[in-house]
Order: structure tokens, then sequence, then C-alpha cells
């Protein structure tokens, strides 16, 4: 356990960060995300739409070398998430030079080829271009623009780089009955894609499969495979895990 570890886990207890959830549920989710990853030492991530950083930090603690988090907060993203992001570099006392913000949507970031051994989209890939991300199914214009957003993000990877997408999939029952899900009450759900929309589409970018999981509830944690499954993950949110590994 380095000392930024032992440091981040104190100060998001201490500050009640996650949603005033703490370090313990936070380390739960980061565990299951990036379960199908080999290990983060010394690796450079990309964040897309990171928002404050709860999981760039959660990185850097577990041996990430880098971070570098897009988040277009002048777009009317997130409101202060730059600011707070900033508060908690500098209570961690982590240097710049490990984790820069910019404030740009994927589509303009100009980062260099093969730079990045992680690119990480957490509940952000269909406001990448929420339009055509509606119309994936239908639309040959609206995968185009996403291939486009892919292909990039394959070329930012090294050989053997992986891309995890994280968001919650089209198909919900709470959704399909015309109610609202109690869990995620403000998902537009007509706004969001299968996993294996996105899967079929990185696959054409030239990505492979690498994993894909529901997104396991802290609360159940001690059920198993019983509390991470479709039929939970429907009955819930929807969220699902999809990594992809460059080719």
């Amino acid at each position: 356990m380095t000392k930024l570890h032992e440091k981040y886990r104190k100060y998001a207890d201490k500050n009640r960060l996650y949603s005033g959830r703490g370090y313990a549920v936070l380390d739960h989710r980061c565990q299951q995300i990036f379960r199908h990853v080999d290990g983060l030492q010394g690796k450079t991530l990309l964040e897309v739409g990171g928002g404050e950083g709860l999981f760039t930090l959660w990185a850097l603690a577990n041996g990430a070398a880098r971070v570098i988090i897009l988040e277009p907060e002048a777009s009317g993203s997130r409101s202060g998430v730059a600011k707070r992001l900033e508060r908690h570099r500098l209570a961690l006392r982590i240097p710049e030079d490990r984790l820069r913000l910019y404030r740009v949507p994927l589509q303009d970031f100009e980062g260099e080829e093969k730079s990045f051994d992680l690119v990480f989209s957490y509940s952000s890939i269909n406001h990448l271009d929420e339009f055509a991300c509606t119309s994936l199914t239908s639309s040959y214009g609206a995968r185009k623009r996403y291939l486009s957003v892919f292909r990039k993000v394959n070329e930012l990877l090294r050989d053997g780089g992986h891309f995890i997408i994280s968001d919650s999939g089209r198909l919900n029952f709470w959704n399909f009955f015309r109610l609202k899900s109690p869990f995620a009450p403000t998902i537009e759900w007509c706004k969001h894609q299968e996993p294996f929309i996105w899967k079929s589409l990185l696959y054409t970018a030239g990505f492979e499969f690498g994993g894909l999981e529901w997104l396991r509830f802290y609360l159940l944690r001690r059920l198993g495979a019983i509390g991470v499954n479709s039929v939970v993950a429907r009955a819930t949110t929807s969220q699902f895990i999809l990594t992809m590994r460059k080719s």
C-alpha cells in the first residue's frame, strides 16, 4: 500500500467523498471497473468526463504514473468540478505533472499517438454526441460519428492498451413498464445504448473484447455472482462495464 493510497483513504472518509459514502464504496466500485486490466502500476491514463477526479485519484493511489482528465465544464457539464479536483489534488499533494485537467471534449483533445495505456469513460460515453447516441442503431451517420471518436481513442492507446466504458444500457425493467426507476430517476434511457452496440462499433474501430460485467452494488457484495448479473442490473440502473483492448 502506497503512502498516497493511505492518505486518499483517510481523505475520502473524512470528507465523505463519492456521494457521501466514503472510500470503501469508492474502492469497491473501482476494483470492479478495472478488474479486466492487468494492474495500473506505472500506467498512463486518460479519463473522459472525469468530473472531480475521484476515480482518477484512486488510479493514482493504486500505482498509476500519470492521469489526464477531460472535463469540458465550460460547455455546461458539471458545475464546480474543476475547483473540487484542484482542491483534492492540493490536499493530497499530487504534483501537477501527474494529474492534469483539460476542459475540452474528447473530439478536441490533441494528444500524442500511443501515449496512453488506458482510456476510461464513466457515465460519459453518451454525452460525447447525444444525438448520434440516440440513433446509433438506425443511422449510418451516427455510427460514423462515433467510429471517428473510437478510432481516435485507438490511436491514443499504446499497443495492447485498454478502453473501458461504464454506462447504463438502454433496456431497463422500470422503463419497460413506463415507470421511473428509484435507482436511476434522472436517466433518459433513449439516450443510452446496450453494451453489445458499443462492442460492435469498437470491433470496427480496431479493438478486441476484454470483458463485460454488470455493476455490483456495494450492499450486495457478499452475494457474489448472484448480486452481479444482467437481471439485477435491469431491475436497478442497467449499468455495465465493458473493457476492450487495442488489437
